[in-house]
């Protein structure tokens, strides 16, 4: 395993390789690929420390708490067990940090460090925040005094903690930046880097970091302000442990996002963005032509769509169902498998009316007042939007460093929504920065034509849910929610944005992992920077894996055994519902679900494929096994 990574993977993931790219390692476990990953970074560490070069970011992540802190713990202790001297030791140790979630991070300092920080930056008189502390103090050590209570306050304390943890980091960044920021010692530094580790990357120290997948991609906070890596890892080395499950813990925190009422939303841009202005000064300038268009589009929709008018139900109810519509944007518009939803204005009552109607097999309605158009529209303005603030933000931060100052991304945010009487909006922008991590891989023209960007991987996907106001009975809201790509949509662009991301995993190249990345779209997409181990490779990790357990020596026969589908199950199960011998399952299936003769060879369809519902209401039970369409 050294060999590999060190050796026969460097010039694809090595400090000088120039592109990024993706290695996928299927190392079993107990092959003693952490071993590995720890000495990898050390000996890089050491040969940027030999031949004083800079030493590029390496990140180490994996959704286990346990697993990056005890790989954060055993990378200091082999440190430790160098043969550097102990000024060399403490440099490399300086080098590395572990960046905790920020309850662990405020619980793990003492107490007296904290009390310190309070008085040094003379926060006693926030009254709310120091009887919020001197509360936490108090339960802890009741704690402390009772052990039985320990179990009962855990939860408490934690929930606490990082509230407090939260505020106080806010409160020492509102002062540093304000007229008078307090002076910084090397004391003050000491415990500020066990407050807010961040800040030692910010400032350049660090060069290696460990953290869960939720904090990477959630960002952490410096002295300066929240930084989130996955917008600038070009160069970087990202160490991926476990990587078969972090497709899933990347997804749920994509999924994380606030429902947004696009009816309300549309609404309240047009209104304010039609009135408010930004200022006429070196620091918006060329900021307001792009709200200009946003308006502009704005004002055509607010007319096509009569934005004057309420919206109301008219026909059948949603008061039974609500009904929810979905796309992967790979399609014009959005639809619903079970409803036709239109949307048409009445002048003379002065309101737009929703009406709700059961799918036919053989509607042609016309698509000129289909919903979907107004919710696909006003989903295509709310991302222009977010677009047009992504990129004020950095006209706005690059006006500012003309006159030598530096604002964080959060104050050009607040400040340009200020001005548009938007800033109740806040909470929903910050969170679609966020989430559209896409403008950290810029995509080559040559890419442009691949059709693995057309797929929802690359393009996201959206679900919006129509239903009557929970306060009101005659309006309705359309609720959206949705992610801008996939996670493996997002790997792809980590590596074209420059990263190289070495996944480990013993499943790290199996297909047949459920909830692994789509390992076909990776290699269509990346093309060369999808970088496959060779046979040789892989049977040589296979020999050191079986040298290391002894299965032969301890007279261990391992017998593998090929599994595949077997649709005689299915047919079995047909046979078993129908009562008779059933000579072509799919045509069976078929004529249940409504496929015309064309579609009746696509009908049956195993999960690896498609993935199936075991809650299909159109199929017997116990034929859950069969993808239905309409599920």
């Amino acid at each position: 395993m050294d060999r590999l990574i060190q050796q026969e993977l460097n010039p694809f993931i090595g400090p000088e390789a120039e592109c990024g790219c993706l290695v996928m390692i299927p190392a079993q476990t107990g092959i003693g690929k952490t071993h590995t990953i720890r000495q990898a970074i050390l000996d890089e560490l050491l040969e940027s420390q030999a031949t004083s070069s800079e030493q590029r970011m390496i990140y180490y992540i994996t959704n286990s708490v346990d697993n990056v802190r005890s790989t954060y713990q055993d990378l200091l202790q082999l440190v430790e067990e160098s043969k550097c001297s102990e000024a060399a030791k403490m440099v490399l140790e300086g080098m590395i940090v572990y960046l905790p979630n920020q309850a662990v991070q405020l619980l793990d300092i003492p107490e007296d460090d904290i009390d310190y920080l309070i008085d040094r930056f003379q926060l006693k008189d926030n009254k709310a925040f120091f009887r919020d502390w001197k509360k936490l103090k108090q339960q802890r050590q009741l704690v402390r005094d009772n052990e039985s209570f320990a179990a009962g306050f855990r939860d408490s304390i934690e929930e606490k903690a990082g509230h407090i943890y939260s505020v106080l980091a806010r409160l020492i960044q509102a002062n540093q930046k304000g007229e008078k920021p307090v002076v910084l010692c090397s004391v003050d530094r000491d415990i500020l880097d066990k407050l807010v580790p961040g800040d030692q990357v910010r400032r350049g120290i660090a060069k290696v970091c460990f953290m869960t997948t939720k904090k990477f991609l959630a960002g952490y906070k410096t002295l300066k302000g929240r930084t989130h890596p996955v917008r600038d890892l070009k160069g970087s080395l990202l160490l991926v442990d476990e990587v078969d499950r972090q497709n899933e813990e990347i997804l749920q925190t994509m999924a994380q996002q606030q429902a947004i009422d696009l009816i309300e939303l549309t609404k309240t841009l047009y209104a304010n963005l039609s009135r408010y202005r930004l200022e006429k000064s070196p620091l918006y300038e060329g900021i307001q032509d792009g709200f200009d268009e946003l308006t502009r589009r704005l004002a055509e929709f607010a007319e096509k769509w009569h934005l004057q008018y309420a919206f109301n139900l008219d026909g059948a109810t949603l008061e039974q169902d609500r009904v929810r519509l979905f796309s992967d944007r790979s399609v014009t518009h959005a639809h619903s498998a079970t409803h036709i939803l239109t949307l048409e204005p009445d002048s003379q009552l002065q309101k737009n009316l929703v009406h709700s109607s059961d799918r036919q097999v053989d509607d042609i309605r016309s698509q000129e007042y289909r919903l979907s158009r107004f919710i696909n529209e006003a989903d295509w303005l709310f991302r222009m939007f977010i677009g047009v603030i992504r990129t004020s933000v950095w006209q706005y931060t690059n006006n500012a460093s003309l006159r030598n100052t530096a604002p964080t991304q959060q104050e050009a945010v607040v400040s340009i929504l200020r001005h548009l009487n938007l800033q109740d909006m806040n909470t929903i922008v910050f969170k679609a920065l966020d989430a559209q991590v896409s403008f950290s891989g810029v995509k080559s023209s040559k890419d442009e034509g691949r059709s693995a960007l057309r797929p929802y991987h690359d393009t996201g996907l959206k679900l919006t849910e129509v239903r009557r106001n929970e306060d009101s009975h005659d309006t309705v809201s359309c609720h959206y929610t949705g992610l801008s790509m996939s996670p493996s949509g997002l790997l792809a662009r980590l590596v074209e944005s420059g990263a190289k991301v070495v996944g480990i995993s013993a499943t790290a190249t199996s297909k047949t992992v459920i909830k692994n990345f789509d390992l076909d779209y990776l290699q269509l997409r990346l093309g060369d920077k999808f970088i496959e181990l060779s046979e040789r490779q892989k049977h040589a990790i296979g020999e050191y894996y079986r040298s290391r357990r002894r299965y032969e020596e301890q007279g261990v026969q391992v017998i593998p055994e090929y599994i595949q589908a077997d649709r005689s199950v299915l047919k079995g199960l047909l046979e078993q519902y129908l009562g008779k011998p059933v000579r072509k399952p799919a045509a069976v299936i078929a004529e249940w679900l409504g496929k015309s003769d064309d579609e009746k060879k696509k009908t049956t369809c195993w999960s690896g494929f498609r993935g199936w519902s075991s809650r299909c209401r159109c199929l017997p039970l116990n034929l859950a096994i069969v993808t239905c369409w309409c599920c």
